[in-house]
């Protein structure tokens, strides 16, 4: 699958609306991928510079990562992509493998690799807002999932999720959310979601990270209230005509 880091889409945005069309093209050749359509085969580093033939001043600079996704750094000229190289030359991400010459898979998974950058699927809708220039920043609530987190958002709830701290649950149940919310929009009887947290602050942060998703999605997602435990607590305690005052 495709992926962009932030630092490619910011790469996109100087360029004109045919160089973003054919650079993001190519990220999608270079997936298949299609090498008589690419001007060069993988070199035998991490870093790989591609580009469609006849298109070198829309290259693009990607590696492969262990989880059978391209992950895409920078797009521009072949000399911004040399120079993009040789400045991360020893910064090489968390995950990437060399790539085996006719590109039909990956070999000798980097050791040592600490570089650790957040990543989006190029999903159709993400790809027009960026071809269009409607996206300023790629939305923070739909990171690119390793397999083990894809299966709970693709998983039919109930469900309950543990961790430790910092490993993702909260992306994971938001893009879960996102999932599900797509669903229900098949149903027109259906009611909003719920999004519940404990910190206000995180309640406010997902409802505008959602708005942001909705807007890429051309609205296609059901309406969602997000709550804080207390504003729950709060709203049920006047519908029983108790004046609790959780949120103070």
């Amino acid at each position: 699958r495709p992926t962009l880091t932030q630092r490619f889409h910011n790469s996109l945005k100087i360029m004109t609306f045919k160089q973003r069309a054919i650079t993001l093209n190519a990220l999608q050749v270079i997936t298949i991928p299609n090498l008589r359509r690419l001007s060069q085969r993988p070199a035998n580093g991490y870093w790989q510079i591609s580009s469609l033939r006849g298109y070198s001043d829309c290259s693009v600079v990607w590696v492969a990562k262990h989880d059978k996704t391209i992950e895409a750094h920078l797009g521009g000229t072949r000399k911004d992509c040399l120079s993009f190289i040789q400045k991360n030359i020893s910064s090489i991400p968390l995950g990437s493998c060399k790539v085996k010459a006719d590109m039909s898979g990956v070999r000798d998974k980097v050791q040592g690799a600490t570089s650790v950058t957040s990543s989006w699927d190029l999903n159709n809708s993400i790809q027009r807002a960026i071809e269009k220039d409607n996206l300023n920043e790629l939305p923070e609530g739909s990171f690119h999932l390793d397999p083990e987190q894809q299966a709970i958002v693709t998983s039919r709830p109930p469900l309950l999720l543990e961790s430790r701290s910092g490993t993702g649950k909260t992306n994971v149940l938001f893009q879960h959310a996102i999932s599900f919310s797509r669903e229900m929009t098949r149903d027109e009887e259906t009611t909003p979601l719920a999004f519940i947290t404990v910190s206000k602050l995180l309640r406010s942060q997902l409802e505008k990270m959602y708005g942001e998703i909705k807007n890429i999605n051309n609205a296609a997602l059901q309406a969602c209230v997000f709550m804080s435990l207390s504003d729950l607590l709060d709203g049920l305690a006047k519908r029983m005509g108790m004046n609790m005052g959780i949120s103070q």
